[in-house]
Order: structure tokens, then C-alpha cells, then sequence
């Protein structure tokens, strides 16, 4: 009986002669056939993962050819809920955030002071005329 060929059966068979060919492409060429958009490196990149999974292929493990398996996403750490706060850690979070809430009032105050010394410290508009008249005659 004939082979209906698939698109599935045409990339097993190109992968199997990858595999059992074992030359080296010329991807440089490859590349420029292909259009702008394909850079050597990026197909040799290609390349690399197609060649991993023609060895897979021929050697009967079950591998799927999507670049997503070729490539594992590094195990992410656990995000801790800031709900689950022992009473003790839940007490030093609400001290700090009052120190903080102390300290900016302070810095306000602080800042309110500098601003009447600096105020205090520059004449009026009238003094300054005055003083000029002064210093003139």
C-alpha cells in the first residue's frame, strides 16, 4: 500500500537524513537563499536543535519539535504571601512603617523651618528698593 506523504512524514524523513547524513550545512548560503531576515547564526541555531531531534528521532525516543522543549525555562523561586506573616514579623513591619511615617513628618517639619529661616532672611521687595536708594546718594 502507498505512503500518503504529510508534512508530518516529510520532517521525520528530512530528519532521519540529517541524522544519517551527518554533513555540515552551509548555512551561510542557506541564509542568503532564505531572505534577509534569516542570519547565519540564527539558523545555525536552527540547525542544532533540528540535528537534536533527528538523534531523537532515530534513536526512538519521543521528543517533540518545538523549540520550546529544546529550551527549558529556568525554575522561578516561590513568591511568599504577605498574609502569612508570623504575629512577631507582622509587629516589626507595622514599627517600621511607623518610624517611616515619623521620619517624613520630621523631614517635613524640618523643611518647613528652612523655608521660613531662608523667608526671614531675604528682604521685602521694599527693603531691597530702600537700600538701593540708600546706597546711592
Amino acid at each position: 500500500m502507498p505512503v500518503k506523504w504529510t508534512d508530518e512524514l516529510d520532517k521525520r524523513f528530512l530528519l532521519i537524513v540529517i541524522h544519517n547524513a551527518n554533513v555540515k550545512a552551509d548555512l551561510v548560503a542557506a541564509a542568503a537563499t532564505l531572505g534577509p531576515e534569516f542570519t547565519p547564526k540564527a539558523l545555525t541555531h536552527r540547525y542544532a536543535i533540528l540535528r537534536k531531534a533527528a538523534g531523537a528521532l532515530a534513536t526512538g525516543s519521543s521528543t517533540s519539535s518545538s523549540t520550546a522543549d529544546a529550551a527549558q525555562s529556568t525554575p522561578r523561586k516561590r513568591k511568599t504571601s504577605t498574609l502569612t506573616f508570623s504575629p512577631v514579623k507582622k509587629q516589626q513591619q507595622q514599627s517600621q512603617q511607623q518610624r517611616r511615617r515619623r521620619k517624613s513628618k520630621q523631614d517635613e517639619y524640618e523643611t518647613e523651618e528652612e523655608e521660613e529661616e531662608e523667608a526671614e532672611e531675604e528682604p521685602s521687595p521694599d527693603e531691597a528698593e530702600a537700600d538701593d536708594e540708600g546706597d546711592s546718594s
